[in-house]
């Protein structure tokens, strides 16, 4: 499964309503933008590290 900024805001935007918090507009934009840079700092920084095996080696996270 790949990463997405529209995954991560669904998933926020869950746990938010859930806890009692109604999104707005103004927190809709300020989410998304958000959940963007979260998911571009991961796929920029993140690494899987595969140890042994045919497939050893380090990944970028995608």
């Amino acid at each position: 499964m790949s990463l997405s900024a529209d995954g991560l805001l669904s998933a926020m935007n869950a746990e938010l309503e859930k806890n009692g918090f109604k999104p707005t507009s103004t927190n809709k934009k300020y989410n998304k933008t958000l959940a963007s840079a979260i998911i571009k700092h991961i796929k920029e920084n993140a690494q899987v590290i595969v140890p042994s095996g045919s497939s050893a080696g380090t990944y970028k996270v995608s």
